[in-house]
């Protein structure tokens, strides 16, 4: 397969409106240099902030189809979900955008969300999830005391623990993998990290902790050896690793660096522009 690969966009048109446009113009060069090139753009999530209405998805996704001809899938992130970050006061539940909301909203703008759908091209087949966290890339694998990360604050997945909505998502994810034709090249795609090497920091005491929201090994699970590659964001730092025969690329993207990731065959390359 043929891919662009972008992560960690975090698209906000309200408060980073000059951050949102050069990123809007690095993409239009993209397009412009590798659209005719490529079968699909790829998004790992965290492509933009949410606010009630999704007026931020809204104006990316029209951006996207507009400026892409080629198909485009998507996962989302933990920022795509935010929904009790502070100012909002229509309170809808996390389950309810990632699952309903944000895939209603790519199909009116021929965008695959892979969350509930499964994206099949001639080359093949790609299958993705946010994925969450589980505590499980950290050592001991617990959730640290008196940490609170801003996701427990801003998400609603309501009665659910971090450890039941890694299952409910993982347990779509890979059944999704295992309805995937014999001898179809598979790619899969997820927000969060699946191996600890992945996450592409160095360990320290700070880190340490942070590992536990860094994703779950119940990606690793799903994906190795049956993924040819998979793609990975959300701690806006690069790294490369082999899992079984699976290659993970975790794209790397800072806030105010741009970094897309340029995938033929097994073959990837990491273009980095960074906003002057």
């Amino acid at each position: 397969m043929r891919l662009v690969v972008l992560a960690d966009l975090h698209m906000d048109y309200t408060k980073t409106t000059r951050l949102s446009g050069w990123k809007e113009s690095v993409l239009e060069t993209v397009a412009r240099e590798h659209a005719s090139q490529i079968d699909c753009l790829l998004l790992a999530g965290d492509n933009a902030e949410y606010a009630p209405g999704l007026p931020h998805h809204k104006l990316l996704y029209r951006f996207l189809r507009k400026t892409f001809s080629c198909p485009i899938g998507l996962v989302s992130g933990n920022h795509d979900v935010w929904v009790r970050a502070p100012g909002f006061t229509q309170k809808d539940a996390s389950w309810t955008v990632l699952l309903e909301q944000l895939p209603e909203l790519a199909g009116t703008e021929d965008i695959v969300d892979l969350e509930t759908t499964t994206l099949s091209l001639a080359s093949g087949v790609i299958v993705g999830t946010y994925g969450h966290y589980d505590a499980s890339l950290r050592s001991p694998p617990v959730f640290p005391e008196g940490l609170v990360s801003n996701d427990q604050r801003y998400c609603d997945w309501e009665t659910d623990t971090h450890a039941s909505v890694v299952a409910k998502l993982l347990r779509r994810f890979a059944d999704q993998i295992q309805s995937v034709p014999a001898g179809k090249a598979l790619v899969t795609i997820s927000h969060t990290i699946p191996v600890r090497a992945a996450v592409g920091h160095p360990p320290n005491y700070f880190q340490d902790n942070m590992d536990a929201y860094a994703g779950t090994t119940r990606l690793a699970d799903s994906v190795q050896n049956k993924a040819t590659l998979h793609f990975c964001g959300h701690s806006h730092a690069p790294a490369s690793v082999q899992v079984g025969s699976t290659l993970v690329h975790n794209v790397g993207s800072k806030y105010t660096t741009l970094v897309y990731l340029l995938v033929q065959g097994t073959d990837v390359q990491r273009f980095e522009k960074k906003m002057s």
